[in-house]
């Protein structure tokens, strides 16, 4: 479910660009609740710009250490790894621990 919901193409395993896509709309839509909550308006563009440089680090760590077959994509068990090993990357974007058994591990159906 996870993977599918990040393989924007439904081709081959997810790119760099659909993740990045992924998070960065996750991530900046929480800063603009945050943002309308706060009504803080100081360092708007500052905010959007590091977390475009915290997303593409993620994603460049994502590549570097999981695209085992080195082909640019994740296949659906590089995706496993990478989320079994960043299960707060997945609490994060869907704001629920209960997406984890009690180990820590992600839960492999959402995959």
């Amino acid at each position: 479910m996870i993977f599918d919901m990040c393989n924007l193409d439904g081709f081959d395993g997810i790119s760099p660009e659909e993740l990045s896509t992924v998070l960065f709309s996750s991530v900046s839509a929480s800063y603009k609740i945050l943002h309308e909550i706060y009504k803080d308006s100081a360092g708007d563009s500052d905010m959007l710009e590091d977390v475009q440089k915290q997303v593409r680090h993620v994603v460049e760590q994502a590549f570097e250490e999981y695209d085992h077959n080195k082909t640019g994509k994740l296949s659906p068990s590089d995706f496993r790894l990478w989320l079994q090993q960043n299960p707060l990357l997945v609490d994060s974007i869907f704001g629920h621990e209960s997406f984890r058994h009690h180990s820590g591990q992600v839960h492999l159906l959402l995959l």
